[in-house]
């Protein structure tokens, strides 16, 4: 394998005069027909319609550079009317980058084998997870997939190397076919805002138009209209067994990039923007990050114009967490979105940093002083040996004795690139590739679980088998969220919760649009019998 260029290299080439067009395409699609998938911040596919901030923070490094680029969503060159106006600024271009969720690889593989038919002389490169970690599949079968290069990790240095003409295998983070071989480079370092060299620090995001920045969170819509976005760092400590981040990112390192964020979110409050999620593991910043991030906002909101935020994070131990939510709520912090997983056996098997109590003190401590999204697990390979009333049974005490403002349980499949699909693939049904379908109900990346082999992997009986497909995992969890909503314990949480205007509010309507998803999808279910 041959040497990947230096970024000191790769410095030296911004020199030169003419570079390439690049144009940046969001391929994620806002529905999938008859999409039931239980996504992690929307409550339906149907509302996850969240901004290409990725692709905008690649803008924003090209811009940097003097790279010329756009950025535009599939969407809407979708009608047939449309598509000579998308042909027009494919022809003006030299580069595409493509990126989207896997619910919506099947689109993007369809616009990009039909222009790379008609215009063959295109580079065209996919972005995010689903190419990173399925790139072999994705370049092997490029007469339907139309991809030339897959980025394996972030995607500002692959994408600049293009603009300026790199040999392609010098190019780092990429995964390309050369004859019968599919070739995967060594890394480029991820960008740090304390880098030595101009090229290695992150930029702030290009501006999106604000009709792209929908609000993410279905219980805040009706009070902020509008969602911005920042990153404070990126890199997690842990290897989650289900999770990808750790193979897609190539590093657990944290790596922060705070200055950056702060230009994002003056940027946002002078477009009026009132609401930002700040993603990328918050809390597992390092301490001295944390605290000049709180410290930030907390002087930016001395002012007229409030900016409230949403933050994601793992259950860490930290010395005073009633102090730190106080400080975060200090700052403008409205909602924290915490990874519980497992209750029914112990999250600690799934490489977590803590176990269930610690995860019940750290979202218990929290509502005190902001809503919790705590995000569950069900159908892990553990939970087989339990009978679906022992399942149902120790979720809903758990729920119930640590009421929060959202609960939301998502169903455990092996996601290609973790660990869980390196131990599970023997015991997969499905591959979303030839069978679109099974992606509509489950959520996974490329495959749906076989209880039956899970069964016989774990040696349990036939007689001590209740799940018999993957649609029993789904009732199952609709029966529990469903019970959980209507108890009185929940009630008389949100009645606690009413003292604070804003956020009982959002509780409340959290609540009623899930209710009314369940009996609207009971509903459909009992229509399709007929």
């Amino acid at each position: 394998m041959k040497n990947i260029i230096t970024t000191e290299e790769l410095q030296s080439h911004l020199e030169q005069t003419k570079t390439k067009e690049v144009l940046l395409i969001d391929g994620q699609m806002p529905t999938t027909p008859k999409g039931k998938s239980y996504f992690y911040y929307s409550d339906n596919m149907k509302d996850f319609d969240a901004a290409p901030f990725g692709l905008a923070r690649i803008a924003g490094y090209l811009d940097k550079f003097n790279i010329s680029n756009k950025i535009i969503r599939l969407r809407d060159y979708a009608q047939y009317e449309k598509k000579q106006e998308l042909e027009e600024l494919i022809s003006k271009t030299d580069i595409i980058g493509i990126s989207g969720l896997s619910n919506s690889a099947s689109e993007m593989y369809r616009f990009c084998s039909e222009i790379k038919n008609k215009f063959p002389e295109k580079i065209i490169i996919g972005g995010r997870e689903h190419f990173g970690l399925d790139y072999e599949w994705v370049l092997n079968n490029q007469e339907k997939t139309g991809i030339d290069i897959c980025c394996t990790s972030q995607g500002e240095l692959p994408i600049l190397s293009l603009a300026l003409d790199i040999q392609t295998e010098k190019i780092g983070s990429i995964a390309y076919k050369s004859g019968e071989e599919i070739i995967k480079t060594d890394y480029f370092p991820r960008l740090n805002e304390l880098a030595d060299i101009e090229l290695m620090k992150p930029q702030p995001a290009q501006e999106l138009p604000i009709e792209w920045q929908a609000n993410i969170f279905p219980e805040f819509q009706k009070q902020y209209k509008h969602c911005g976005d920042t990153m404070i760092g990126s890199g997690c400590p842990y290897s989650c067994t289900f999770c990808a981040n750790h193979k897609f990112m190539e590093s657990r390192k944290y790596i922060p990039s705070a200055s950056v964020a702060q230009k994002e979110i003056k940027a946002m409050q002078k477009r009026s923007l009132d609401f930002f999620f700040a993603r990328d593991l918050l809390l597992n910043a390092s301490e001295e990050n944390l605290n000049q991030f709180l410290v930030f906002m907390k002087e930016l909101n001395y002012g007229n114009q409030k900016m409230k935020w949403a933050a994601f994070a793992s259950v860490i131990k930290r010395g005073n967490l009633c102090d730190l939510f106080q400080k975060m709520e200090d700052a403008g912090c409205i909602e924290i979105m915490v990874g519980v997983e497992d209750i029914v056996g112990d999250r600690k098997q799934l490489k977590k940093g803590a176990g269930n109590e610690s995860a019940a003190e750290f979202i218990d401590t929290a509502t005190e002083h902001m809503l919790v999204r705590a995000f569950l697990i069900l159908g892990l390979p553990e939970h087989y040996k339990y009978s679906k009333e022992e399942i149902k049974k120790n979720l809903l005490e758990f729920m119930k004795t640590h009421p929060q403002a959202i609960y939301r349980m998502g169903l455990w499949t092996p996601i290609l690139g973790t660990d869980d699909f390196e131990k599970y693939k023997e015991m997969l049904k499905d591959d979303i590739r030839k069978n679109v379908v099974a992606l509509n109900k489950f959520d996974t990346m490329h495959y749906v679980i076989n209880p039956t082999a899970v069964y016989e992997n774990l040696g349990i009986s036939e007689k001590d088998r209740w799940a018999k497909s993957p649609s029993d995992w789904e009732d199952l969890r609709d029966e529990i969220i469903k019970e959980y909503y209507e108890s009185k314990e929940h009630k008389e949480f949100l009645n606690g919760l009413n003292k604070k205007e804003n956020l009982g509010e959002a509780a409340n309507d959290f609540t009623e649009i899930t209710l009314k998803r369940l009996v609207d999808e009971k509903q459909n279910n009992l229509f399709k019998l007929k």
